[in-house]
């Protein structure tokens, strides 16, 4: 309920969709960022990988947002 809340607000403050992507872009940078400073705590390899593998994949879901447009006003793809 509190992250459609958010979301509602930042498109009545905003007016542009693009809002929404930058939100994710934000969310999608700190998940990175968490992922990343757990693997480096981790002492198994394995353990180790798994965290940073999954990092990867948020990273990729990044690039691929970064190529989805909304706009005229999207400054990530403009």
């Amino acid at each position: 309920d509190l992250s459609e809340k958010l979301l509602d607000e930042a498109l009545e403050k905003c007016g542009d969709p693009t809002i929404h992507k930058a939100m994710v872009v934000d969310i999608l940078s700190r998940m990175v960022a968490w992922h990343n400073n757990l693997a480096e705590e981790m002492e198994d390899p394995e353990t180790r990988a798994a965290w940073s593998r999954d990092a990867g994949k948020l990273q990729a879901a990044a690039v691929i947002l970064f190529g989805v447009g909304f706009g005229d006003d999207d400054f990530f793809v403009n």
